[in-house]
């Protein structure tokens, strides 16, 4: 017997090729961006020779461990053709009520943070409401819940940082296992949580279900309502979970926290092979687009480029992955 008639027989690969993981995550799209990210190291080690070096990668790490967070948590409603425009501002607000918690109210850091966590789960509860029952498009619900949630952050910090630091926000932020800082455990577990959540639970497969045809999934008797509610949650949390890590780095609450970046992290999910129209994609890939744009951000630094052609960079790789995703449909309408 051949090795391709092995791999065909075999039941054990069979059943792993079946699921959602191998399905969603080892496609030809995540190996696209996983070569591009190979060749922009390659570049950038090449113009400079400081890239290389474990103390960069550590920065880069860092960078992307907040980006991830909360990119983790805004790929499950746009695997569902969602949008969440307000994680920034969330996390932001998440930096300046746990240090109102705990200078003013001299609440114990071990209740803030929970505390916090459940705001940005209440906060994604009415961007869910908004989106799932009053059916308003999620770019202006979490637009409008954007400028709400920043608009409190200036009010409550009469728009002034607010100097807050602690020993477990210190370890957190500043400290490492096994030579890796804590804050890049914190994004990898939150990566895998999630990614078992999507490739190994009901719940997962709904999301996918409805983000391939929600009609179809009313039907099929899944409710699209309680889906995107819980999705919205989901990116809610990882939002307040970002910004605990905000305020772990800083050592400060940062009411304009993210301002102007809003749109790194959506286009981190859609450089990672998320579908504008739902349905298709993985954590996998937005890892590799978290990373890609990171390593961008970092790389650009390194050869001095202007902040300014940053910007403009950032706005050519939302360009391009919202392209690459319209050539993949293309391809898969011409295939049906």
């Amino acid at each position: 017997m051949g090795i391709k008639e092995y791999l065909q027989n075999n039941k054990i690969i069979k059943k792993l090729a079946d699921t959602t993981f191998f399905r969603e995550t080892l496609n030809g799209s995540t190996l696209s961006i996983l070569l591009s990210y190979i060749a922009i190291c390659i570049v950038f080690s090449i113009m400079s020779p400081n890239f290389f070096r474990i103390g960069n990668f550590q920065s880069i790490g860092l960078a992307a461990a907040i980006t991830g967070i909360m990119a983790a948590g805004v790929t499950v409603p746009m695997l569902m053709a969602g949008l969440d425009l307000s994680q920034h501002a969330v996390a932001a607000l998440i930096t300046v009520v746990t240090a109102k918690l705990v200078i003013e109210l001299n609440i114990p850091m071990a209740v803030a943070i929970p505390m916090s966590l459940m705001l940005g789960i209440i906060i994604g509860m009415f961007n869910g409401l908004l989106i799932a029952v009053f059916r308003i498009p999620a770019m202006i619900a979490t637009m409008g819940s954007q400028y709400i949630v920043r608009g409190i952050c200036y009010g409550l910090t009469s728009s002034k940082a607010m100097i807050f630091q602690h020993d477990l926000l210190k370890w957190i932020g500043r400290g490492r296992i096994l030579g890796i800082p804590n804050s890049m455990w914190i994004m990898l577990v939150v990566f895998l949580v999630l990614s078992y959540v999507l490739n190994m639970t009901t719940y997962g497969r709904k999301v996918y279900s409805v983000g391939s045809n929600s009609y179809a999934s009313f039907l099929a008797g899944i409710s699209p309502v309680t889906i995107k509610m819980i999705a919205y949650c989901i990116a809610g949390l990882s939002s307040a979970i970002g910004g605990i890590v905000i305020v772990s780095q800083v050592g400060a609450a940062v009411p304009n926290a993210g301002v102007g970046s809003e749109m790194e992290i959506i286009a981190a999910v859609f450089l990672g092979g998320v579908a504008t129209t739902g349905g298709r994609g993985g954590l996998f890939g937005t890892l590799l687009g978290v990373l890609v744009i990171c390593t961008i951000n970092n790389g650009l630094i390194l050869i001095g480029v202007k902040s300014f052609w940053t910007s403009l960079v950032r706005g050519v790789v939302i360009l391009v992955a919202v392209y690459m995703d319209s050539l993949r449909k293309q391809r898969e309408d011409e295939g049906k």
